[in-house]
């Protein structure tokens, strides 16, 4: 819902609307845009299950650089 927010916020685009939705699709647990908008960031919450699925989503949608890192 947070990413929902800041579309109608105007902050977002349709190129990060597409990032975002792939992510939720392929099994993220949330995502949405990060920094000020308009600048082409999302972050994920993924799973180790999840990870590659994702990670192979965004890379369909065009994503040009993908960062993961492991939190426990």
């Amino acid at each position: 819902r947070n990413h929902e927010l800041l579309g109608e916020m105007g902050v977002s685009s349709i190129e990060l609307d597409a990032l975002v939705n792939k992510a939720l699709k392929a099994g993220a647990y949330g995502a949405k845009l990060v920094g000020a908008g308009k600048g082409g960031n999302i972050i994920a919450l993924v799973n180790d299950n999840s990870k590659h699925k994702v990670i192979v989503a965004l890379k369909e949608a065009k994503a040009k650089e993908i960062f993961y890192t492991v939190v426990s």
